[in-house]
């Protein structure tokens, strides 16, 4: 992709919109063939118009809906992002030796988020706990957006651990790579 006016320097906005004028004027709309002059002439031109409220009552009402989040995220159908994050040697102790992964699955619906599960390696948790958990549950309900995550996380901050602090940026890193 490239901005035109490297490909040429004289090309401004008015003529690109004229230009594309007369494509339409000369072009058949069903078979696209190019009629040319002659049928540039049977068009009788063509004429710009001026999008405000002041020439279509109702625009900016139909334009703030378009723009508008519900539309935008809102409508979206439910879906699910699921991201493994390698546990720092540091923050978790298994007896197997092996590499754990803190996996976050999150799942979206009509663009807010409505279930968050963390999995939990053999290791992690200082209660012993592992396998699945149904966590953060103060970012249910809200958009599914960094915002949220943001809030809960400022929220929270002064009483993390190191460990949740890692199960957080995860959570983070799932949220910002959608």
């Amino acid at each position: 992709m490239m901005n035109l006016c490297e490909e040429n320097t004289k090309v401004t906005i008015p003529l690109v919109m004229k230009a594309i004028g007369w494509e339409f004027m000369r072009t058949t709309a069903l078979t696209m063939k190019d009629g040319g002059q002659e049928l540039a002439n049977k068009q009788n031109g063509f004429q710009m118009i001026n999008p405000t409220e002041n020439w279509f009552p109702g625009l900016k009402e139909i334009q703030d809906y378009y723009t508008s989040w519900d539309w935008c995220y809102g409508n979206t159908p439910k879906f699910h992002i699921t991201q493994s994050f390698p546990v720092p040697g540091g923050l978790i102790h298994n007896t197997s030796g092996t590499c754990a992964d803190v996996k976050v699955t999150m799942t979206v619906e009509s663009g807010k988020i409505s279930d968050i599960t963390l999995f939990v390696p053999e290791g992690f948790s200082s209660f012993g706990f592992t396998g699945e958990a149904k966590v953060v549950t103060g970012l249910k309900g809200k958009r599914f957006s960094i915002n949220a995550f943001n809030e809960l996380e400022n929220s929270l901050d002064s009483l993390l651990d190191e460990k949740e602090r890692f199960v957080t940026e995860c959570v983070r890193q799932v949220m910002t790579s959608a």
